[in-house]
């Protein structure tokens, strides 16, 4: 969990799935419970929770064989369904909806999505942060960012280091404050994030 390691959550608990050879659990991971030959279980992880997504992914790009990685992996985090207080265990607030995946549109996410080890950010040292926009499949635009002491700076969707891929929505820029900085805003059409994550009115 995290907001710098997770972009979207599935379901990962009380999964039933088949059971792997004669591996024993305790007893109520059965399906039938107590049932020594139970050919289920139920298990609990990111094991349970990563074959939901492979499924969705396996699904948008069936019915859309041209859409490459970028545009998949952006419906299916646009598409999922925002959860309220989940907002701390992961980058977008999002459940995984493979419907939503399908279906998206009008879907807009902004999220800072690499936030900086810790605030505030010290003088004289780099640090790169980056955010998440996102339109249903396709980046949102230019991101703009201002710190607390008034520094302002451009983050980057080109592919170009610091940034990891082009057009995949990410928004990468590094800066190194002049001075200590409490915070960093960032802005894209009418969306406003902040690391940490505070609340600009």
């Amino acid at each position: 969990r995290g907001r710098s390691s997770v972009s979207v959550a599935a379901p990962g608990v009380d999964i039933v799935s088949l059971r792997a050879g004669e591996v024993a659990f305790d007893d109520g991971t059965l399906v039938p419970a107590d049932d020594p030959s139970a050919r289920y279980m139920r298990l609990s992880g990111t094991s349970m929770a990563a074959p939901h997504v492979t499924g969705v992914i396996a699904l948008v790009k069936s019915l859309s064989p041209g859409r490459d990685w970028r545009a998949i992996k952006n419906l299916i985090i646009a598409g999922g369904d925002q959860i309220a207080g989940q907002e701390v265990l992961s980058m977008t607030g999002r459940r995984l909806n493979a419907h939503g995946a399908l279906t998206c549109s009008g879907e807009r996410v902004f999220a800072a999505s690499s936030p900086p080890p810790v605030f505030p950010l010290p003088a004289g040292t780099a640090v790169t942060v980056s955010v998440l926009n996102i339109h249903c499949a396709t980046p949102a635009g230019q991101v703009r960012a201002v710190t607390s002491n008034g520094s302002r700076f451009d983050l980057r969707d080109d592919g170009i280091a610091p940034d990891l891929a082009a057009r995949d929505g990410n928004y990468t820029a590094t800066f190194t404050p002049a001075t200590p900085t409490e915070w960093v805003k960032f802005t894209s059409s009418n969306q406003t994030t902040a690391l940490p994550h505070l609340s600009f009115g």
